[in-house]
């Protein structure tokens, strides 16, 4: 008896592909010398597995009992976690979850003081950062303070 993959036939130019190649991960698309892929080849020949679009279908068709169970829960549970989780998952799926805010700190510098700070080194008036400690420059034979 053959091996299953040495008898499966190789894709070419994006053709249809069975589910025997679809599993079989060893199969690799054609790419150029920089990782790029080749014209009329695809990195997923297989395309989505077919099964998935049967499984959302059963899910919408359960949706109904699944929020009569949850909004149940909410109601009628006696562990206040399991109220709390249910009621939490109903606010998440009608109004969405909250929105999140992030910080990011600015630098301290402007970019103009970037491009002097480079120029200045590319002319060799200041050091390269040899003492990375330091956060004074000298731009122009003035000392600039980099918490400025």
């Amino acid at each position: 008896m053959s091996d299953p993959v040495d008898s499966t036939p190789q894709v070419t130019n994006g053709a249809p592909v069975d589910s025997s190649q679809r599993q079989d991960r060893s199969l690799k698309p054609a790419r150029d010398s920089r990782g790029r892929l080749l014209p009329g080849h695809t990195a997923n020949p297989g395309g989505a597995p077919r099964d998935v679009g049967k499984v959302r279908l059963e899910i919408k068709r359960h949706a109904g009992d699944a929020l009569k169970v949850l909004l149940d829960l909410m109601m009628h549970s006696e562990d206040e976690r399991i109220r709390l989780a249910a009621a939490r998952d109903l606010l998440d799926r009608a109004v969405g979850k909250p929105s999140q805010t992030v910080e990011v700190p600015q630098a301290q510098t402007t970019v103009g003081k970037l491009l002097l700070t480079l120029a200045a080194q590319a002319e060799g008036k200041i050091d390269n950062g040899s003492d990375e400690g330091s956060e004074d420059d000298v731009i122009d034979g003035e000392t600039q303070r980099g918490d400025q």
